[in-house]
């Protein structure tokens, strides 16, 4: 398990992911929150509503330990089909970075 710090570090690192969601408020609050919290998201076209999904997936999964045995079996539910495929693509490319242990990279 890694903690909330170093998961950021991670995620803002322009050597690991990349992704500064640290200078962006919706973004930062869609992933910090809560794992008992649900979320409704609504922004724009490119405004990285996918991106936030998929980092707080590997938050629960690396930061919290939220998963099934395997992990590959934990369930995330996206609010249309069409957005899936990029969904699935990103978290498992971000799944790459992740700690060895989970049987994931």
């Amino acid at each position: 398990m890694i903690t909330w710090d170093c998961f950021l570090s991670l995620v803002i690192d322009t050597d690991v992911l990349g992704r500064r969601i640290d200078r962006d408020a919706g973004q930062y609050a869609a992933v910090s929150a809560a794992a008992t919290e649900s979320l409704f998201v609504v922004a724009g076209p490119g405004s990285g509503k996918t991106t936030a999904l998929a980092l707080r997936v590997l938050r629960l999964v690396f930061g919290q330990r939220l998963y099934y045995e395997p992990p590959h079996a934990s369930l995330c539910t996206l609010p249309d089909r069409r957005i899936y495929p990029d969904s699935r693509r990103r978290v498992e490319t971000f799944l790459a970075f992740g700690p060895a242990d989970t049987g994931s990279a």
